[in-house]
Protein backbone atom coordinates (compact mmCIF):
# COMPACT_ATOMS: atom_id res chain seq x y z
CA UNK A 1 0.00 0.00 0.00
CA UNK A 2 1.32 3.44 -0.93
CA UNK A 3 1.92 6.38 1.34
CA UNK A 4 0.01 9.64 0.99
CA UNK A 5 2.38 12.44 0.03
CA UNK A 6 2.50 15.90 1.56
CA UNK A 7 -0.76 17.66 0.71
CA UNK A 8 0.60 21.18 0.99
CA UNK A 9 0.34 22.02 -2.66
CA UNK A 10 3.76 23.54 -3.33
CA UNK A 11 5.79 20.82 -1.63
CA UNK A 12 3.61 18.04 -3.04
CA UNK A 13 4.16 19.15 -6.63
CA UNK A 14 7.89 19.55 -5.99
CA UNK A 15 8.15 16.04 -4.49
CA UNK A 16 8.84 13.80 -7.46
CA UNK A 17 8.35 10.68 -5.33
CA UNK A 18 4.61 11.40 -5.29
CA UNK A 19 4.47 10.44 -8.95
CA UNK A 20 5.38 6.85 -8.00
CA UNK A 21 2.72 6.45 -5.32
CA UNK A 22 -0.75 4.96 -5.59
CA UNK A 23 -3.66 7.33 -5.94
CA UNK A 24 -5.96 7.94 -2.99
CA UNK A 25 -8.86 7.37 -3.01
CA UNK A 26 -8.57 4.66 -5.62
CA UNK A 27 -10.07 5.38 -9.02
CA UNK A 28 -12.91 2.90 -8.52
CA UNK A 29 -14.28 4.78 -5.51
CA UNK A 30 -13.16 8.37 -6.07
CA UNK A 31 -16.55 9.52 -7.34
CA UNK A 32 -18.31 8.35 -4.18
CA UNK A 33 -15.63 9.40 -1.69
CA UNK A 34 -17.84 11.57 0.51
CA UNK A 35 -16.35 10.92 3.93
CA UNK A 36 -18.80 11.40 6.81
CA UNK A 37 -19.98 14.84 5.75
CA UNK A 38 -23.27 13.51 4.40
CA UNK A 39 -24.26 11.47 7.44
CA UNK A 40 -26.75 14.16 8.48
CA UNK A 41 -27.12 15.91 5.15
CA UNK A 42 -30.65 17.19 4.64
CA UNK A 43 -31.66 16.32 1.10
CA UNK A 44 -35.18 17.75 1.54
CA UNK A 45 -34.75 21.10 3.31
CA UNK A 46 -38.05 22.33 1.96
CA UNK A 47 -39.73 20.39 4.78
CA UNK A 48 -38.19 22.87 7.23
CA UNK A 49 -36.48 20.22 9.36
CA UNK A 50 -32.80 20.57 10.19
CA UNK A 51 -31.24 17.16 10.75
CA UNK A 52 -28.15 17.63 12.91
CA UNK A 53 -25.15 15.51 13.86
CA UNK A 54 -22.73 16.24 16.70
CA UNK A 55 -19.05 15.34 16.71
CA UNK A 56 -15.89 15.94 18.66
CA UNK A 57 -15.13 16.90 22.23
CA UNK A 58 -17.70 16.53 25.00
CA UNK A 59 -15.54 18.32 27.54
CA UNK A 60 -17.29 21.21 29.32
CA UNK A 61 -14.60 23.62 28.13
CA UNK A 62 -14.87 22.61 24.47
CA UNK A 63 -15.27 25.35 21.89
CA UNK A 64 -18.76 24.93 20.45
CA UNK A 65 -18.89 25.30 16.68
CA UNK A 66 -21.72 25.06 14.19
CA UNK A 67 -21.08 24.25 10.53
CA UNK A 68 -23.63 25.46 8.00
CA UNK A 69 -23.77 25.19 4.26
CA UNK A 70 -24.87 23.20 1.27
CA UNK A 71 -23.01 20.14 -0.01
CA UNK A 72 -19.79 22.15 0.16
CA UNK A 73 -20.50 22.61 3.85
CA UNK A 74 -20.52 18.83 4.09
CA UNK A 75 -16.89 18.93 2.93
CA UNK A 76 -16.09 21.23 5.86
CA UNK A 77 -17.64 18.67 8.19
CA UNK A 78 -15.02 16.15 7.04
CA UNK A 79 -12.28 18.68 7.73
CA UNK A 80 -13.45 19.67 11.19
CA UNK A 81 -14.35 16.22 12.48
CA UNK A 82 -10.86 14.97 11.61
CA UNK A 83 -9.32 17.38 14.13
CA UNK A 84 -12.20 18.05 16.55
CA UNK A 85 -11.06 15.91 19.48
CA UNK A 86 -7.47 17.09 19.26
CA UNK A 87 -8.56 20.74 19.09
CA UNK A 88 -11.19 20.35 21.84
CA UNK A 89 -13.95 21.44 19.47
CA UNK A 90 -17.57 20.29 19.72
CA UNK A 91 -19.21 20.46 16.30
CA UNK A 92 -22.88 20.51 15.34
CA UNK A 93 -23.67 20.22 11.64
CA UNK A 94 -26.40 21.99 9.69
CA UNK A 95 -25.85 21.08 6.06
CA UNK A 96 -28.50 20.73 3.40
CA UNK A 97 -29.18 20.68 -0.30
CA UNK A 98 -29.55 24.19 -1.66
CA UNK A 99 -31.06 26.02 1.31
CA UNK A 100 -28.01 27.74 2.73
CA UNK A 101 -27.80 30.06 5.72
CA UNK A 102 -29.26 33.40 4.68
CA UNK A 103 -32.19 35.64 5.53
CA UNK A 104 -35.51 33.93 4.82
CA UNK A 105 -36.62 36.67 2.43
CA UNK A 106 -33.98 35.67 -0.12
CA UNK A 107 -35.33 33.70 -3.11
CA UNK A 108 -38.71 32.79 -1.56
CA UNK A 109 -39.58 30.78 -4.67
CA UNK A 110 -37.02 28.12 -3.65
CA UNK A 111 -39.10 26.93 -0.65
CA UNK A 112 -36.15 27.62 1.64
CA UNK A 113 -37.86 30.13 3.93
CA UNK A 114 -39.04 27.61 6.56
CA UNK A 115 -35.68 25.86 6.65
CA UNK A 116 -33.81 29.13 6.98
CA UNK A 117 -36.05 30.25 9.81
CA UNK A 118 -35.55 26.93 11.63
CA UNK A 119 -31.80 27.13 11.11
CA UNK A 120 -31.63 30.70 12.34
CA UNK A 121 -33.64 29.84 15.45
CA UNK A 122 -31.35 26.90 16.25
CA UNK A 123 -28.18 28.95 15.84
CA UNK A 124 -29.51 31.69 18.09
CA UNK A 125 -30.82 29.27 20.73
CA UNK A 126 -27.62 27.21 20.96
CA UNK A 127 -25.39 30.26 21.47
CA UNK A 128 -22.39 28.78 19.70
CA UNK A 129 -18.92 30.21 20.14
CA UNK A 130 -18.64 30.39 16.37
CA UNK A 131 -20.56 29.53 13.23
CA UNK A 132 -18.49 28.38 10.25
CA UNK A 133 -20.31 28.76 6.97
CA UNK A 134 -19.70 28.23 3.28
CA UNK A 135 -21.73 27.99 0.10
CA UNK A 136 -21.11 26.85 -3.44
CA UNK A 137 -20.31 29.52 -5.98
CA UNK A 138 -23.58 30.21 -7.82
CA UNK A 139 -23.13 29.32 -11.48
CA UNK A 140 -24.00 31.89 -14.15
CA UNK A 141 -26.08 34.08 -11.85
CA UNK A 142 -26.66 37.80 -12.50
CA UNK A 143 -24.49 40.01 -10.34
CA UNK A 144 -27.59 41.68 -8.86
CA UNK A 145 -28.78 38.30 -7.56
CA UNK A 146 -25.35 37.50 -6.13
CA UNK A 147 -25.26 40.84 -4.32
CA UNK A 148 -28.75 40.21 -2.92
CA UNK A 149 -27.49 36.86 -1.67
CA UNK A 150 -24.50 38.57 -0.05
CA UNK A 151 -26.88 40.97 1.69
CA UNK A 152 -29.05 38.08 2.92
CA UNK A 153 -25.98 36.29 4.26
CA UNK A 154 -24.61 39.36 6.02
CA UNK A 155 -27.97 40.00 7.67
CA UNK A 156 -28.03 36.65 9.48
CA UNK A 157 -24.36 36.92 10.36
CA UNK A 158 -25.07 40.17 12.19
CA UNK A 159 -27.79 38.50 14.25
CA UNK A 160 -25.23 35.95 15.50
CA UNK A 161 -22.29 38.32 15.93
CA UNK A 162 -24.22 40.95 17.92
CA UNK A 163 -24.72 38.64 20.96
CA UNK A 164 -21.01 37.76 20.97
CA UNK A 165 -20.45 34.77 18.67
CA UNK A 166 -18.06 34.69 15.75
CA UNK A 167 -18.85 34.00 12.11
CA UNK A 168 -16.19 32.58 9.82
CA UNK A 169 -17.08 32.35 6.16
CA UNK A 170 -14.97 30.00 4.06
CA UNK A 171 -14.35 30.93 0.45
CA UNK A 172 -15.69 28.16 -1.77
CA UNK A 173 -13.32 25.71 -3.38
CA UNK A 174 -12.51 26.21 -7.07
CA UNK A 175 -14.85 24.70 -9.65
CA UNK A 176 -13.52 22.70 -12.58
CA UNK A 177 -14.99 22.09 -16.05
CA UNK A 178 -17.21 19.04 -16.38
CA UNK A 179 -14.78 17.02 -18.57
CA UNK A 180 -12.09 17.38 -15.92
CA UNK A 181 -14.07 15.16 -13.55
CA UNK A 182 -12.96 12.16 -15.62
CA UNK A 183 -9.47 13.41 -16.46
CA UNK A 184 -7.77 11.58 -13.60
CA UNK A 185 -9.51 8.33 -14.50
CA UNK A 186 -8.36 8.68 -18.10
CA UNK A 187 -4.83 9.92 -17.35
CA UNK A 188 -3.84 8.82 -13.83
CA UNK A 189 -0.03 8.81 -14.27
CA UNK A 190 0.03 12.21 -15.96
CA UNK A 191 -2.30 13.59 -13.29
CA UNK A 192 0.07 12.41 -10.55
CA UNK A 193 2.89 14.33 -12.21
CA UNK A 194 0.68 17.40 -12.81
CA UNK A 195 1.38 16.97 -16.53
CA UNK A 196 -2.36 16.83 -17.27
CA UNK A 197 -5.61 17.45 -15.42
CA UNK A 198 -4.62 20.95 -14.24
CA UNK A 199 -7.26 23.67 -14.56
CA UNK A 200 -6.15 27.28 -15.17
CA UNK A 201 -6.83 29.51 -12.15
CA UNK A 202 -8.90 31.90 -14.23
CA UNK A 203 -11.25 29.08 -15.19
CA UNK A 204 -11.49 27.41 -11.79
CA UNK A 205 -12.10 30.71 -9.97
CA UNK A 206 -14.25 32.43 -12.59
CA UNK A 207 -17.56 32.23 -10.72
CA UNK A 208 -18.34 34.93 -8.15
CA UNK A 209 -18.06 34.00 -4.47
CA UNK A 210 -20.37 36.04 -2.24
CA UNK A 211 -18.28 35.72 0.93
CA UNK A 212 -16.18 38.83 0.42
CA UNK A 213 -19.20 40.90 -0.60
CA UNK A 214 -21.11 39.74 2.49
CA UNK A 215 -18.11 40.46 4.71
CA UNK A 216 -17.95 43.98 3.30
CA UNK A 217 -21.48 44.43 4.65
CA UNK A 218 -20.68 42.73 7.99
CA UNK A 219 -16.96 43.38 8.50
CA UNK A 220 -16.88 41.64 11.88
CA UNK A 221 -17.19 38.32 10.05
CA UNK A 222 -13.89 36.67 9.21
CA UNK A 223 -13.09 35.42 5.74
CA UNK A 224 -11.05 32.23 5.41
CA UNK A 225 -9.57 31.76 1.95
CA UNK A 226 -8.22 28.26 1.29
CA UNK A 227 -7.59 28.72 -2.42
CA UNK A 228 -3.85 28.12 -2.02
CA UNK A 229 -4.64 24.58 -0.83
CA UNK A 230 -6.20 23.90 -4.25
CA UNK A 231 -4.26 26.10 -6.66
CA UNK A 232 -0.82 27.56 -7.22
CA UNK A 233 0.15 30.28 -9.68
CA UNK A 234 0.08 27.80 -12.56
CA UNK A 235 -3.34 26.33 -11.96
CA UNK A 236 -5.53 24.02 -9.91
CA UNK A 237 -4.47 20.35 -10.15
CA UNK A 238 -6.97 17.53 -9.97
CA UNK A 239 -4.36 15.56 -7.97
CA UNK A 240 -2.21 17.04 -5.20
CA UNK A 241 0.53 14.85 -3.79
CA UNK A 242 -1.05 11.53 -4.66
CA UNK A 243 -4.54 12.46 -3.46
CA UNK A 244 -7.41 13.02 -5.89
CA UNK A 245 -8.88 16.42 -5.06
CA UNK A 246 -12.25 16.35 -6.83
CA UNK A 247 -14.88 13.64 -7.08
CA UNK A 248 -16.84 15.68 -9.65
CA UNK A 249 -16.63 19.20 -11.03
CA UNK A 250 -17.12 20.97 -7.71
CA UNK A 251 -17.09 18.51 -4.79
CA UNK A 252 -13.88 17.74 -2.91
CA UNK A 253 -13.15 14.11 -2.07
CA UNK A 254 -13.46 13.12 1.55
CA UNK A 255 -9.87 11.88 1.41
CA UNK A 256 -8.47 15.24 0.32
CA UNK A 257 -10.57 17.05 2.92
CA UNK A 258 -9.25 14.76 5.66
CA UNK A 259 -5.61 14.95 4.59
CA UNK A 260 -5.73 18.74 4.25
CA UNK A 261 -7.54 19.13 7.58
CA UNK A 262 -4.43 19.90 9.71
CA UNK A 263 -3.56 22.85 7.48
CA UNK A 264 -7.14 24.13 7.51
CA UNK A 265 -7.37 23.61 11.27
CA UNK A 266 -4.28 25.78 11.78
CA UNK A 267 -6.01 28.64 9.97
CA UNK A 268 -9.28 28.15 11.78
CA UNK A 269 -7.50 28.11 15.12
CA UNK A 270 -5.92 31.44 14.29
CA UNK A 271 -9.35 32.87 13.45
CA UNK A 272 -11.18 31.60 16.52
CA UNK A 273 -11.29 33.25 19.91
CA UNK A 274 -13.14 31.85 22.87
CA UNK A 275 -16.35 33.52 23.90
CA UNK A 276 -16.22 34.78 27.49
Amino acid sequence: MGVQCDTTLTSAIADESCADQALYPNLATSKIDNGIGYNCYNDSPEDGLLGTCSYGSERPDALRLAVTGDSHGAVLVNVLVAVADEENWHIDTYVSRGCTWAASWFEPETDCADYRESLQAALEEEEYDAVITTVRRRLDMPMASDLDFAKARAEVWTSIIDPGAEVITVIDNPLVPEPMADCVIQHPREALRAERCVVPRGVALSEFDTSHAAADLEPRARVLDLTDLYCDDDGCPMVIGNVIVYRDRHHITGTYAATASPFIADRLRASLTRRE
